[in-house]
């Protein structure tokens, strides 16, 4: 299995999942050595090259749900 790493602050952390929503790419990674330490953050169209922080607590709900739809359609 080819696992990506990604290394933010000092911690490196696994992606488990891409999701793209309209022009936006989340990007769901979680902590290799603490599974309980998520992490959502997103690639814009408009910043291709940046992995960006998620702007609200709203945002975050819409990641999320987005996650959980993905992993358990309703059908």
């Amino acid at each position: 299995m080819n696992v990506e790493v990604i290394t933010i602050d000092n911690q490196d952390y696994m992606i488990i999942k891409e999701l793209k929503k309209e022009n936006i790419n989340y990007i769901y990674l979680s902590n290799m050595n603490d599974e309980k330490d998520i992490l959502i953050k997103k690639i814009t169209d408009d910043n291709p090259n940046y992995l960006l922080s998620l702007d609200s607590s709203e945002e975050f709900q819409k990641a999320l749900l987005l996650f959980l739809n993905d992993q358990f359609p309703s059908d």
